[in-house]
């Protein structure tokens, strides 16, 4: 059933489990020592409680409708598999750093709401459910937090997520997917520096507004996949294959580390510029040797017949040679010995 307090609670060192369905915490604000969501039940708070000790079990799920964005507990104790869903109204959530959730649902009506680098480990999926018209969830303003997400990243269709708000320079990892059905912005100003790091797979069926200053960088250890985007830097950094499973366009620069492969299946990419293994390359086409692509290079292309357009090139120039010393080349005679350094070969 539901806890419903208009008058005194004494807590003392007691534990309070919720084990029912659907329940709710309403009335007056309660203090407990300790309280336990259980699995299997969905308990959704009206007002704040002061909590010792607060634990969401797996299977359990906390909605936090309340407008504070305060997380109650001093001790937080949340499974990986358990949910907190955030429903509340105010500009700031969480309100305190060094939280770990299990899975986090956003889930606000309307406005703005700002993690101001507080928000750094989920250790299930962060879900961007909905936003409200309008409005967003950030990870960050004028900071530059590391966001760890365990499970997937997924932003729902009436969402929208920007990892900064400002100035902040955030970098996020995710272990799992990341799927966005909404709108993904990872700077709201454009040249503002991020970060995100997949080891799953990316599919983009929404709004993914790059800028100018983000890097997409796919670094699973098994064949990923990626579906529907225009990214500014894009970087492959897997020891086996990721797979462009539709056309993308890659503004600035498309890198592929050394050791990883890009799999361009049958179609025709754009980039702005190439590097292979560290080193610029020449503009004009390139695949495997199973394109018809100008330039083919297997060791860091699958064998497919698909190809990327690269617009400029970006091959260093040498620098100039530096010629030193004389000895003696044969009896009796002295000439110059052409010591070469400096040079920078290219194939």
């Amino acid at each position: 059933g539901n806890w419903v307090n208009n008058g005194t609670f004494t807590a003392n060192t007691s534990t309070v489990s919720f084990s029912g369905t659907a329940q709710a915490l309403t009335g007056s604000a309660t203090t407990f020592y300790s309280l336990t969501i259980a699995n299997g039940s969905t308990t959704t708070g009206t007002v704040v409680p002061t909590i010792t000790n607060f634990n969401i079990d797996a299977g359990g799920k906390y909605i936090h409708v309340a407008a504070s964005s305060v997380v109650p507990g001093t001790n937080k104790n949340f499974d990986a598999a358990s949910t907190y869903e955030y429903q509340g109204t105010t500009g700031t959530f969480p309100s305190v750093p060094g939280i770990s959730f299990g899975n986090l649902v956003i889930n606000t009506a309307s406005g703005d709401n700002e993690a101001d680098g507080r928000l750094t480990t989920v250790q299930g999926n962060l879900i961007i459910q909905s936003t409200g018209g309008g409005g967003s969830f950030r990870l960050a303003g004028s900071t530059s937090p590391v966001v760890n997400i365990t499970g997937n990243l997924q932003i729902d269709a009436a969402g929208t997520l920007n990892f900064s708000g400002s100035t902040g320079n955030p970098v996020v990892n995710v272990l799992g997917n990341v799927i966005n059905a909404g709108t993904l912005q990872p700077a709201i100003t454009g040249s503002v520096v991020t970060n995100l790091n997949i080891e799953g797979n990316w599919t983009n069926t929404g709004t993914f507004t790059a800028g100018s200053g983000s890097t997409l960088t796919m670094n699973g250890v098994n064949p990923q996949t990626m579906i529907g985007s225009t990214f500014n830097n894009l970087i492959i950094d897997n020891p086996t294959t990721v797979t462009l499973n539709s056309v993308e366009t890659i503004t600035n620069n498309l890198s592929i580390t050394t050791g990883s492969k890009l799999n361009l299946s049958t179609l025709t990419h754009n980039a702005g510029t190439l590097r292979l293994g560290g080193a610029g390359t020449a503009s004009g086409s390139w695949g495997s040797s199973s394109s018809g692509a100008t330039h083919q290079n297997d060791t860091y292309f699958a064998v497919t017949s698909g190809s990327v357009t690269i617009l400029n090139d970006l091959c260093e120039t040498p620098p100039t040679p530096v010629i030193t010393g004389s000895a003696t080349v044969c009896t009796g005679a002295t000439g110059s010995v052409y010591s070469v350094t400096n040079v920078v070969g290219h194939t």
